[in-house]
Formats: C-alpha cells, sequence, structure tokens
C-alpha cells in the first residue's frame, strides 16, 4: 500500500470528520468511525488477532489496541474522544509501552494523533513525542502518517526516521535504566543510614539492610502496578 492509496483512502474519513467534529461522541464511536478505519487504511488487518488485540491486561492497565508483527509487539494504540489530549494521557500510553520494554506507542483521538518515543529517558514527559498529526493538516503530513503504516513497520521505517533525526541515538533500555537507579538509590542509603543510624554498622551490614529495604519497595510497587493490593477486607497470604 502506497501513500496515495492511503491518502484517498483518507479523504472520506476526513470529510465524516469535519461533518461531526462538533459532536459529543463516545470514544467507542471514535474508534469505530474513524481510528480502526484509519488503522485499516494504513494496511493493519483488525480482524485477524495474530496482528491487533484489543483491551489485553497489561501490568499498567488495558490498552485499547495492541499491535503486532510476525508475533512481536509493534506498538500500543490509546484511543480517546474527541478532546484536547491530555499530559496524563501521554503518561497513560508511554507506561503501557515501557512496562513491555517497546518502544513505540500512539495516542490519537483521530482529531490529533501522537506518535510517542517509549524506551528512551526523557526531561519531560512532552520530550517523548515523536511527531504530532492533526486531522484538519492530515493529507500535509501524509509521510509522517505512512510510518504509522504496516509496510513501513516491516520495513523498520519509523526506527529509521527517529535514527535520522538523532531521537534514539542514546537509547537506554529500560532494564538497564532500572538497575543503574537502583545501584544509586542503593549508595544513597548506606549513606544515609551510616550518617544517622546511632548503631555503627559494618559495610556488610549496611549493604544487606540497603538491599533488603529496596527488595520491600520494589515488591511493593510490582503489587500495585499489577494491581494486586488486598482491598480493606482482604489480608495478602505469604
Amino acid at each position: 500500500m502506497n501513500k496515495r492509496d492511503i491518502e484517498q483512502g483518507l479523504r472520506h474519513l476526513l470529510e465524516d470528520y469535519h461533518k461531526n467534529e462538533r459532536h459529543s461522541l463516545s470514544e467507542r464511536d471514535v474508534c469505530r468511525v474513524f481510528i480502526e478505519p484509519m488503522f485499516s487504511h494504513l494496511g493493519w488487518d483488525l480482524r485477524n488477532l495474530d496482528e491487533v488485540k484489543e483491551q489485553v491486561s497489561q501490568p499498567q492497565g488495558r490498552p485499547d489496541y495492541i499491535f503486532y508483527l510476525n508475533g512481536n509487539i509493534a506498538f500500543f494504540l490509546e484511543t480517546k474522544p474527541f478532546r484536547d489530549l491530555t499530559e496524563n494521557d501521554i503518561k497513560q500510553t508511554i507506561n503501557y509501552a515501557r512496562s513491555r520494554n517497546k518502544r513505540w506507542a500512539i495516542l490519537s483521538n483521530f482529531k490529533e494523533t501522537i506518535i510517542l518515543i517509549c524506551d528512551t529517558k526523557e526531561t519531560t514527559i512532552w520530550k517523548h513525542i515523536f511527531k504530532r498529526i492533526s486531522a484538519t493538516d492530515i493529507q500535509s503530513h501524509i509521510d509522517d502518517l505512512y510510518l504509522l503504516s504496516k509496510d513501513a513497520f516491516q520495513d523498520e521505517l519509523l526506527d529509521k526516521e527517529a535514527r535520522r533525526q538523532s531521537r534514539i541515538k542514546a537509547t537506554v533500555r529500560i532494564d538497564d535504566e532500572l538497575l543503574a537507579d537502583v545501584i544509586n538509590w542503593r549508595q544513597k542509603l548506606i549513606a544515609s543510614i551510616r550518617k544517622n543510624a546511632k548503631t555503627k554498622y559494618s559495610r556488610a551490614d549496611l549493604e544487606e539492610i540497603a538491599q533488603t529495604l529496596l527488595n520491600r519497595i520494589i515488591f511493593i510497587r510490582t503489587v500495585e502496578d499489577r494491581r494486586h493490593e488486598a482491598r480493606p477486607d482482604e489480608t495478602i497470604k505469604t
């Protein structure tokens, strides 16, 4: 599927959008009428469960769609109704991808489609944005939209474009980033315990205390992320 075919396929979607953009449509209606057809025009088969799955449970919740290529996750798609997309929407979408150590996630309400780089360490949430595509200007951004096509993912065009722009040159894998953070926290804990504890501990004791505290914190956060917290009337069995 080439860019011309995609542009022609999107033409009637844009006409419908201009007729309905002021209407109060539910998120499901926006998906059914606009977003799903858009990705169909981009070459994805939304009826094929080997390519697209809806509402699959993940450590961070249930993303609206997961797109697969050759059995591997290509990207996550989070959808919203016709309204301004917020910082919390972006965080939610990034977390889906980061929880599975994936690079790409898409946030869209068709009014605007945002391509997010999720496996880099950025100073602000907004710096994860790679492309923003407005529906009112979609025809002049057909090259950007084409990057989300199945053909483009098969050719790794999105990765290549990100490298060309030096956006993923200094990529930090989530596992490596977490390890570096844990080592840093461990050293800070050891320094704090040594400074404030009334009892003098050996280096080995300090390391054991710090590691025990970190293990408990990581366990608690993992339980929270996987939504396994006990309800007020329950206890966690060990």
